[in-house]
């Protein structure tokens, strides 16, 4: 794939080998990139992230054309996005940048104030040419806030920091900064951790979630996943007789069988008493339990035909089968008894 940064610069052996060092963009990624995020023309140097402010620094002494224009646009943006990508300027650029930034805030303090203010030292800061824009006040303040100390003393407005202050905001840096890494390397142990889990899971042939949705997981989810995954399997009923010891196997089988007949038996009772209304395929489903009650409410029925005919009504005259039993002769058991009783 042909570098970006070739068709920018004069050819040369010395382009050649500065191309292994740039960055190259694609052009999918160029084309997202606002106007304003390049230095060059017709959207050449590029500076997307903190380290395309080296490149295109390091770039432009092969340049095609002028360069002056595109050094100055480089150094715009780096201020613009913040100090990560002022840090990747050249030196040399930083102080240029922060000499024409003084002679805009001594132009804007000037329309300020109405007059010139006294500077003590304005000839050390290398800042003599004004420029025609002015700060805003926002500006300014911004300025102030990262001026120079030679800056600063020639403003004869600002009251420098102590020893004291200095040391101690250079330590409040260094304990943000080792407090910045520490945060960084737990994250990355995080995401570490993270990515060996999920393939610990897929290891184990049983995952079944996609690779976002394993990626949305919590750790503690992740490690209950190939604790179920990784369980040993329960034995079945039958693996555990199999191992089970001959005496145990031969008294199972003897029970079993002994059930089974039991069973088969007592299905053929209630099938030999027709009643109930089951089937013989319905009875062979019914465990022994059930087949069991079903004998008993049998009985039950059997013996209460001749025991209590009371809300029964009148007997059925129409000679079906299934009519309730006529009740029986009262008087003639009256008489009977009293005719026993006399004899006494």
């Amino acid at each position: 794939m042909d570098h970006m940064y070739e068709r920018w610069l004069e050819a040369g052996d010395e382009t050649t080998e500065l191309l292994k060092t740039l960055r190259n963009i694609p052009m999918s990624e160029r084309d997202k990139l606002p106007a304003d995020d390049f230095a060059g023309p017709n959207r050449s140097f590029p500076i997307a992230i903190a380290g395309d402010v080296h490149d295109a620094a390091a770039s432009i002494g092969r340049a095609k054309g002028d360069s002056d224009p595109i050094k100055a646009k480089i150094i715009a943006i780096a201020y613009r996005k913040g100090a990560a990508f002022v840090d990747q300027l050249p030196d040399a650029w930083k102080k240029q940048k922060n000499a024409s930034a003084f002679n805009r805030f001594m132009e804007s303090f000037r329309e300020l104030l109405g007059a010139e203010p006294e500077l003590k030292a304005a000839g050390e800061c290398g800042c003599h040419q004004k420029e025609k824009d002015t700060m805003t006040e926002q500006e300014m303040k911004a300025f102030v806030a990262s001026a120079t100390p030679e800056q600063l003393k020639a403003l004869g407005i600002i009251k420098l920091p102590t020893d004291a202050e200095v040391k101690a905001a250079a330590d409040a840096k260094a304990l943000a900064d080792k407090k910045t890494a520490a945060d960084l390397k737990a994250a990355e142990d995080t995401k570490t951790l993270k990515a060996q889990s999920i393939k610990a899971l897929k290891d184990t042939g049983k995952n079944v979630l996609t690779d976002a949705a394993l990626e949305a997981m919590s750790q503690a989810d992740l490690d209950k996943a190939i604790a179920a995954a990784t369980a040993p399997k329960a034995a079945t009923f039958e693996e555990l007789l199999a191992s089970a010891p001959a005496e145990t196997r031969a008294a199972f089988a003897a029970a079993k069988s002994a059930a089974t007949e039991k069973h088969t038996a007592t299905v053929k009772v209630l099938v030999d008493a027709k009643r109930g209304g089951y089937t013989e395929a319905e009875l062979k489903a019914l465990s022994q339990e059930q087949l069991d009650k079903l004998v008993k409410l049998a009985d039950i029925k059997a013996a209460a035909t001749t025991v209590d005919f009371s809300g029964l009504g009148a007997p059925r005259a129409d000679g079906n089968a299934g009519a309730v039993p006529a009740a029986p002769d009262m008087n003639a058991r009256i008489k009977a008894a009293a005719a026993a009783k006399a004899k006494q």
